[in-house]
């Protein structure tokens, strides 16, 4: 099966596309990198072209610090990608093991790499409206008035969308990765609900109660 199938197959069938991976004596990284490499492009292209735009609301003085922000941002956003993966896998792994799991972890890095295929949506999306659909910014003259811009890009209905299906698409991801824990490591459901729930309830509530303005944008969600 090519990597575009593949692909369809994850959106179309999960259960089946997954377990196929696992039972999959071979283990095989080219589809999940190239998958990740897609991605991590994606997110390089939507940050740079962000501080890009930002930077047209500055004054000459500040806008070249914030372009090399960008150029540097990119490069963070495109290696962040490889190691969420790489981290992701590592920790619920372990989770798993702690439960007395049997996975492969090799196995399960691949799975967990081919889990992360629906974040191709929110990532286009993302990228369409940073080129077309991006706020009007205030223009800014000091370094002092930057937090203008960001609480104006919090504001706009669009980035508030962004949020949402970010955050809708997060648990789409972590689904996919039940499915490969409860496969690989050959868990209970119920094991798998908490191996995968806990971290997440946890990260939420510590969200919530250190970056609560995070939350505020599901209230201005639009109507």
């Amino acid at each position: 099966m090519n990597f575009f199938r593949k692909v369809l197959w994850i959106f179309v069938h999960p259960f089946k596309a997954l377990c196929e991976i696992n039972d999959s004596e071979e283990v095989s990284f080219k589809g999940p990198l190239t998958l990740l490499f897609i991605l991590a492009l994606l997110s390089s292209i939507n940050t740079y072209l962000i501080f890009n735009k930002i930077s047209v609301s500055l004054s000459a003085e500040i806008s070249p610090f914030l372009t090399l922000g960008g150029i540097f941002g990119s490069i963070g956003s495109f290696i962040s990608v490889f190691v969420a993966w790489i981290i992701y896998s590592a920790f619920f792994h372990v989770l798993a093991l702690l439960f007395r799991g049997e996975g492969n972890f090799k196995k399960l890095l691949e799975m967990f790499g081919w889990s992360y295929t629906p974040k191709i949506i929110s990532s286009v999306v993302s990228l369409v409206i940073t080129l077309f659909f991006f706020p009007a910014l205030p223009e800014i003259k000091s370094f002092v008035e930057i937090p203008k811009v960001f609480e104006a890009m919090s504001k706009a209905s669009c980035f508030t969308f962004t949020r949402v299906l970010d955050r809708l698409t997060l648990f789409w991801v972590l689904f996919l990765f039940g499915i490969a824990l409860w496969k690989n490591h050959k868990l209970r459901k119920i094991e798998v609900l908490v191996i995968i729930l806990l971290p997440t309830l946890l990260y939420f509530a510590l969200t919530y109660f250190f970056f609560p303005s995070i939350f505020s944008s599901f209230q201005t969600f639009p109507r």
